[in-house]
């Protein structure tokens, strides 16, 4: 009985330890912490992209203010086929939003002219 009682109190201990230092608990918790955010995805996708949105944000202002250039070259690729589908999902949002900076290079064209 003894002796159980020692293995117990070493298991406790051994669990104690696990529970109570951030490195062993971050093993432990690593490997299921992959299989939490699958299931997660799995469930409430909405969720998830309401949780990194914020940190997407984030990242591409701090890109963009770091090398506008790499940024720009970055995005170039897709910008004019994101145009096209927005056009062909909602045109007169795309040309309310450029129709006042349309206006004045007309204008500022037409002086230079």
């Amino acid at each position: 009985m003894n002796d159980l009682i020692a293995v117990s109190e070493q298991k406790l201990l051994k669990l104690e330890h696990q529970i109570y230092d951030p490195q062993e608990l971050g093993q432990l918790l690593l490997p299921r912490m992959g299989e939490l955010l699958a299931q997660k995805v799995t469930h409430s996708k909405e969720d998830i992209i309401d949780a990194i949105a914020p940190i997407i944000d984030q990242i591409i202002q701090s890109r963009t203010q770091q090398n506008r250039q790499s940024m720009g070259n970055a995005i170039a690729s897709f910008i004019s086929p994101a145009i096209a589908q927005q056009v062909a999902m909602n045109p007169g949002e795309l040309s309310d939003a450029i129709a006042p900076t349309m206006g004045q290079a007309i204008k500022k064209q037409i002086a230079l002219e």
